[in-house]
This record gives C-alpha cells, structure tokens and sequence, in this order.
C-alpha cells in the first residue's frame, strides 16, 4: 500500500547503479545536454566499482551479521577512483549546476590528496 497516490512507485524513477555508470560513459545519453562531456571509467576502475557495488555497498545494505575483510589498499583506490568520478561529473560534465556546491568544488582536491596520501603511507610500511 502506497502512502500517497500521486507518488510513483521508486522503480518507475529510480535509476540503478550500472545503468547510471553506463550513462555517464555514453556519447549519446550526455551529449543529450548542452556542453556536456562524458566521463571516462577504465576497465581497471570499473572493476573496482564493481567490487566496492557489490561486494562492499551490498554487504552493508544488506547486512547479515558477519566478519567483513576488505584490503585497506583497495578501500582507499576505490576512494579515490569515486572521488574523481564525483569531481569529474560535478566540474567537467556540465551537468550539475555550480549553484551551491562552490564550497564541494573547494574541498574535493584536498580530499582526494589526503586519500592519496594515506594510500601511499599504507603501501610504504
């Protein structure tokens, strides 16, 4: 039972995850909007995605009580592999308007290098 009637159920506008990620990679669906650029994921990043989708973000969605092991290494690169994509859409795609997300626009480079940093301090010792 729906709560109110003139709300669509969340699958009739939702989006999920994959299709989201193909989109941002697709001429045809950016290039919809003007001035709009793609944004580019490797194979190597999009695997990455992948495992943090569904081997960490389900997990946690999804919680069955158990031990979870994730490489520390890996959690940071998956990090910064979505901090750049989230830099990339919210300052090169053209898509998102600036209007209030000057101070995120600021703050994303420095979090990207503190990530970066903790990454390279765990893979020196």
């Amino acid at each position: 039972m729906r709560l109110r009637d003139d709300i669509p159920p969340p699958n009739d506008y939702l989006l999920g995850f994959y299709d989201l990620l193909a989109m941002i990679q697709t001429p045809c669906f950016m290039f919809r909007y003007s001035h709009s650029a793609v944004v580019s994921v490797s194979d190597s990043q999009m695997k990455l995605l992948e495992w943090l989708h569904e081997e960490i973000r389900n997990d946690f969605e999804h919680f069955i009580p158990k031990t979870l092991l994730a490489s520390c290494d890996d959690c940071l690169h998956a990090s910064e592999v979505c901090l750049r994509l989230t830099t990339d859409i919210l300052t090169k795609s053209n898509n998102v308007m600036p209007s209030g997300i000057e101070e995120l626009q600021i703050k994303l480079p420095s979090v990207s290098i503190s990530v970066a940093t903790l990454r390279a301090d765990l893979n020196d010792s």
